[in-house]
């Protein structure tokens, strides 16, 4: 059986490669640089421009569109360059902690020599050897998190910039478009259970079938929600929305009698601590450096330094000195490895809170 792998980059990190790994940058058409040593989602049909609210989906949306361009494998799937399936069956989980309370995600300091054995194409092999038709990481309950007792109640009390009438409208939109779906919803709603990460591998067809589900609601439901004035962790809101479709699928193919096979994963922990440090000092004056906080609307970066707020155009026009130009592109960049840096950072954050 053929099979690829795609891990998913949104910033720079180790690139991992192999004949069944393929990473990918998302969100390229948008990007202030192009990774070298991997392809991007910005050819062919794709929604790459659209990063911002798809997240990692982007790159599915890429695969699923262009699967001749890989190959056309048996099987498909997805990881993130922080979060990956555990293969190995070698693989030490004792010795770690979980990222979230009583989740199936341990945390490894760095990408060492236990993860690169586990990322070795015999080892992936062995698993695609079992035949199943879906894999995804081990179902999670969010009761072990705080204020947490349905999946409601989880994307209001614990996704970053959640809206409660995104939910609904999702709700509305997902039984509109796939009433047969409306049992398993309503389960879903009034349960404590998910399949975390927009992660999974499929057998080929399943996967084309779940792309199209996943992507003519997620389609809808951005077309019914106005995102003016969304800040860059408010815009996230379909790549989250993702995970639930996911799992409601995932639910559906239970249902079915399908073969479901459920993976332990790792988070890698560290954040190239040397040169997000680096990056501060680049970007914010010594005096600056406590407090400090940055917003991305569609039009305008806000940045606000000790409750000085400076709204920015996000792209400067006609300019005649193209040093400037340089200069200033320059600093874009680094300001928008700076805010990614800080989002990856909240969510680490918000993972210890509730661990605690």
């Amino acid at each position: 059986m053929s099979v690829k792998l795609f891990i998913s980059y949104h910033d720079k990190h180790k690139i991992i490669k192999s004949d069944i790994i393929v990473p990918i940058q998302t969100g390229r058409a948008v990007a202030d640089e192009v990774f070298e040593g991997m392809i991007g989602d910005d050819t062919g049909d794709n929604i790459s421009k659209d990063n911002p609210r798809y997240n990692e989906l982007s790159a599915q949306y890429w695969v699923w569109k262009n699967y001749e361009t890989i190959g056309c494998p048996d099987y498909v799937g997805f990881m993130h360059y922080r979060r990956h399936f555990i293969f190995d069956k070698n693989f030490n989980i004792k010795i770690k902690s979980s990222w979230l309370p009583g989740m199936d995600l341990y945390v490894t300091e760095y990408f060492d020599k236990e993860c690169e054995d586990n990322l070795l194409s015999h080892n992936i092999q062995q698993i695609i050897s079992e035949n199943f038709d879906c894999a995804v990481v081990k179902t999670y309950n969010v009761k072990f998190l705080p204020a947490n007792v349905y999946m409601k109640d989880h994307y209001l009390n614990f996704i970053p910039g959640s809206k409660s009438y995104i939910y609904d409208i999702f709700y509305d939109v997902l039984v509109g478009l796939y009433p047969q779906y409306k049992e398993l919803m309503d389960s879903f709603t009034y349960s404590p259970y998910i399949n975390c990460f927009n992660m999974f591998i499929m057998k080929k067809d399943l996967f084309f079938e779940y792309s199209e589900f996943c992507f003519s609601i997620l389609k809808e439901v951005d077309k019914r929600i106005d995102t003016k004035g969304f800040n860059t962790q408010e815009l996230r809101f379909l790549g989250y929305l993702g995970e639930y479709l996911l799992t409601i699928f995932v639910k559906k193919l239970e249902k079915d009698k399908m073969k479901v096979k459920y993976l332990d994963g790792y988070f890698i922990s560290d954040i190239d601590k040397q040169d997000f440090v680096h990056s501060i000092q680049n970007v914010i004056p010594k005096k600056l450096r406590r407090l400090f906080s940055v917003e991305k609307t569609q039009r305008h970066k806000i940045y606000k330094f000790c409750g000085i707020k400076l709204k920015i155009k996000r792209k400067i026009l006609h300019s005649k000195d193209d040093l400037i130009i340089q200069m200033l592109n320059e600093q874009n960049i680094q300001i928008n490895r700076l805010e990614n840096k800080l989002t990856e950072l909240q969510e680490e954050l918000i993972a210890k809170k509730y661990k605690n």
